[in-house]
C-alpha cells in the first residue's frame, strides 16, 4: 500500500544538525508543568520553530504539528486540516470529530467547544499540539475566539505551544492572568556565549575569545544572524576569522524575512525612519 503523504504543514520541521538548547528545554519545562499553554514569541530567525521541535524529539513527546498560514483565517479549512493532523497522532483515528456545517457559525463558540473535546480525547497522553507561525493569522479573525476555546479545553495531559513573531493578541489577557498561558520571550531564546561555542563546534570552528566575543556582541544572541556569521567564517577560510565577519548576509535575510513580506506603508515607515534628520 502506498501511504498518504502528509502535507508538511502538518508535518513537524525535519532538523539538521541542531544543537540542543538545554537551558532553554528546562524553561519548557518548568511553563509546561505550570500552565497548559505556552506562547513562544520572536524575531524572525530567533530558532522558536527549531526550539520547540528539537524539544518534542528530545522529550519523546507525541506531537500534532500544524503550519499556519494566511489560509487559515478560512475556519472551515482550519477544522478540516485539524481533523486531518489529528489522524496522525490519534490512538482511535476511528473516533470521528465533529465537521463543521454553516449552521455551526452561528454559534461557533459551541461548536468549538465540541470539537476540541472530541480532539483531545483522541490523542495520547502528553501530546503536545503545536500552533507555529501564529502570526500570519488576521487580528480580525474569528480564528482567535476558536483558538479561545481550545484552550480553556485542554486536559491536564494534553499542551498546547503557540509559535508567534508577536506577543499574544490583548484577546488572550484574561488567559494570562487566570495563569493558563505561561510565555517565553525573544530575551529567553538568546544564544549564550557557551551555546555560540557548542554551535560553532558543531560547524567544524574552534573560535578563539576574541571571535568568541565578536559574534555574541554582533548576534546579540540572535541564532540566524550567528549562523549566517559562522557560515561566512567557513567560506573566506581566513586566519583572521573575525576579520570575515560583515553583515551583507544578514541584510539579506532582513530583506526577505521582514522588509519584502511587509505591507507596503510599514516598509515606507521603515526608508522614512532608518535615518533620521
Amino acid at each position: 500500500m502506498i501511504r498518504p503523504c502528509v502535507p508538511a504543514k502538518l508535518s513537524r520541521p525535519r532538523l539538521f544538525n541542531i544543537t540542543n538548547r538545554n537551558a532553554v528545554f528546562a524553561l519548557l519545562d518548568e511553563k509546561q508543568t505550570n500552565y497548559p499553554v505556552i506562547w513562544i514569541s520572536g524575531s524572525p530567525g530567533s530558532g522558536k520553530t527549531a526550539l520547540v521541535s528539537s524539544f518534542t524529539l528530545e522529550r519523546n513527546l507525541p506531537v500534532l504539528w500544524y503550519l499556519l498560514d494566511s489560509g487559515d483565517n478560512d475556519i472551515a479549512a482550519f477544522f478540516g486540516y485539524l481533523t486531518q493532523a489529528s489522524g496522525e497522532v490519534a490512538e482511535d483515528a476511528h473516533l470521528a470529530l465533529p465537521t463543521l456545517i454553516p449552521e455551526d457559525l452561528q454559534d461557533l463558540a459551541n461548536f468549538s467547544r465540541r470539537f476540541f473535546r472530541s480532539l483531545f480525547a483522541r490523542l495520547p497522553a502528553n501530546t503536545v499540539v503545536v500552533l507555529d507561525n501564529y502570526h500570519t493569522i488576521d487580528p480580525a479573525s474569528v480564528f482567535h475566539e476558536v483558538i479561545q476555546q481550545a484552550m480553556q479545553e485542554l486536559p491536564h495531559d494534553i499542551h498546547l505551544q503557540v509559535i508567534s513573531r508577536t506577543a499574544p493578541p490583548p484577546r488572550f489577557a484574561r488567559l494570562v492572568a487566570s495563569n493558563l498561558l505561561g510565555q517565553i520571550d525573544e530575551t529567553d531564546l538568546y544564544l549564550t556565549a557557551e551555546e555560540i561555542r557548542l554551535i560553532a563546534h558543531k560547524s567544524g570552528l574552534a573560535l578563539d575569545e576574541v571571535t568568541l566575543q565578536l559574534l555574541q556582541n554582533q548576534s546579540e544572541g540572535w541564532v540566524t544572524g550567528l549562523m549566517l556569521m559562522l557560515e561566512q567564517i567557513k567560506q573566506s577560510g581566513a586566519s583572521n576569522p573575525s576579520a570575515s565577519i560583515d553583515n551583507h548576509l544578514v541584510s539579506g535575510y532582513f530583506s526577505s524575512e521582514v522588509f519584502d513580506p511587509a505591507p507596503q506603508a510599514m516598509r515606507e515607515f521603515m526608508i522614512r525612519t532608518a535615518l533620521l534628520p
